[in-house]
């Protein structure tokens, strides 16, 4: 969505503080959540799950998680202001709205759920079913971003006046 520039809506309003306060109470609830150790058994014991979650996904939760606030929080400080400060505010964001991206680092925490799914299959051929769907949506990912690229490669060339007719 980067290159397309939407306009901010109720919905992508409401969908991005939900998205915001989610992500931020999941630190919490990875907290407090047991861990299923080697052996099979659950650890339950809150300090050794700290001390797990800090070694694991909390670098990964606070490089999605403080950007979205700084940038939330910089926009609400900026749409007080006025003049010169508010213009070099709103450059500033446009600038910085690329660190939303980090938000896909949260993709490799799918990875325990798709283990957890390897783990329930009995069945071969159900196997090799999740696992040619796992493909295609690889698959519609990879040429989702190929299009967004060659998309914002055309935009950026006909906005500097490169393009041929």
């Amino acid at each position: 969505l980067l290159f397309f520039s939407p306009e901010d809506t109720t919905f992508t309003f409401f969908m991005s503080w939900l998205a915001m306060i989610f992500w931020t109470l999941d630190m919490g609830a990875s907290v407090n959540t047991g861990r299923r150790l080697p052996d099979g058994s659950v650890d339950m014991d809150r300090h050794r799950i700290l001390v797990a979650y800090l070694k694991t996904w909390f670098v990964v939760d606070l490089l999605v998680v403080v950007p979205d606030w700084t940038m939330t929080l910089l926009e609400i400080a900026g749409s007080g202001g006025g003049g010169s400060n508010m213009a070099r505010m709103t450059r500033m964001l446009r600038a910085f709205r690329a660190i939303r991206a980090l938000r896909l680092l949260r993709l490799a925490k799918l990875k325990k759920l798709v283990v957890y799914v390897y783990d329930a299959i009995d069945s071969e051929v159900m196997f090799l079913v999740v696992q040619l769907v796992q493909l295609i949506f690889i698959i519609l990912f990879l040429n989702h971003y190929v299009a967004c690229i060659w998309y914002g490669l055309g935009a950026i060339g006909q906005s500097l006046g490169t393009t041929e007719e």
